[in-house]
């Protein structure tokens, strides 16, 4: 009954920050993603394995890796309303496997906190070429919902800035924001 409880509890407390969902495949759960106090997505592709006794048992997980190679972060903001707000990241890997992989984003009072790891598999390989591989990704910011006020963005602790919403970003009868 306790290994039930604690996951259960692991599967729920992904559910709101994961990037992907959880599935239970045969008698394997997989989840993408597990936060632990204050740092997200510390443990990915996290993988149980269901057992006869009526347990789980852990089969494999990866500690997740903020990519370090970011060197320009760009805001974009739509005039539309809904406001949507985006971050374009760009910089260059420094071989040819690595890959972006998980990207979580968490919003604390007006700090909006995003954190992009490497693949898990291309930061595993052995067999890469030392070719520097340039990158780029545009990552959608979770602003719909907001009041209006001026928020500040932070990725991977290492770039930072902010954006104004002039009036509250969702419809009047938006029941989330009730």
């Amino acid at each position: 009954m306790k290994t039930w409880i604690i996951v259960t509890g692991l599967l729920l407390s992904t559910l709101v920050n994961a990037t992907d969902r959880p599935y239970f495949e045969g008698k394997v759960l997989t989840i993408p993603s597990i936060d632990v106090k204050e740092k997200v997505a510390v443990y990915q592709d996290v993988k149980f394995e269901y057992t006869q006794k009526n347990s789980w048992t852990l089969l494999s997980f990866q500690r997740g890796q903020k990519i370090q190679e970011i060197t320009q972060v760009e805001l974009i903001e739509t005039d539309d309303f809904p406001k949507q707000v985006f971050l374009n990241i760009s910089g260059v890997f420094s071989n040819g496997c690595q890959q972006i992989g998980q990207i979580t984003t968490q919003v604390i009072d007006n700090l909006i906190e995003t954190s992009v790891f490497y693949d898990n598999e291309s930061i595993n390989n052995q067999f890469c070429t030392m070719v520097m591989t340039p990158f780029s990704q545009t990552i959608p910011l979770p602003v719909y919902g907001l009041k209006a006020g001026t928020y500040h963005y932070n990725i991977n602790h290492n770039f930072t800035g902010s954006f104004t919403l002039n009036k509250n970003n969702y419809f009047r009868n938006n029941l989330r924001n009730l």
